[in-house]
C-alpha cells in the first residue's frame, strides 16, 4: 500500500483521537480485498471509518491511498477530484 503525498499530509491532520482507528482500518486494507467501489466500473474504492473516508485505487493489484478525511471534505472532494492515478499526476 502506498500513501499520496496530499494522503501523508491529511493523514497527519487528522485528530488524535480518530487516528489509531484510521491506522487500524489502513492496516486491515493490506490484507482484505477491496470492498465498495466509488462508481461501477473504475477502479475506484472507499473504505469508511466513522466519520472519515479512505480512498484508494488498486495499481498492479497494490492499494494507492489518494484521499483521507471526513465525510464533508470527501463529498467536496468527490465532486471535484479526477478520478484515476493519472489524471491526479497530470493535474
Amino acid at each position: 500500500m502506498n500513501l499520496d503525498k496530499r494522503t501523508g499530509k491529511q493523514l497527519a491532520d487528522i485528530d488524535n483521537s480518530i487516528y489509531p482507528r484510521i491506522a487500524k482500518k489502513l492496516l486491515k486494507m493490506t490484507r482484505q480485498p477491496p470492498k465498495r467501489h466509488l462508481k461501477n466500473g473504475l477502479n475506484v474504492f472507499i473504505e469508511e471509518v466513522g466519520q472519515y473516508r479512505i480512498a484508494y485505487e488498486l495499481v498492479e493489484n497494490r492499494k494507492e491511498v489518494f484521499f483521507i478525511g471526513k465525510h464533508k471534505d470527501y463529498e467536496r472532494w468527490y465532486r471535484s477530484a479526477p478520478v484515476s492515478t493519472q489524471d491526479r499526476i497530470a493535474a
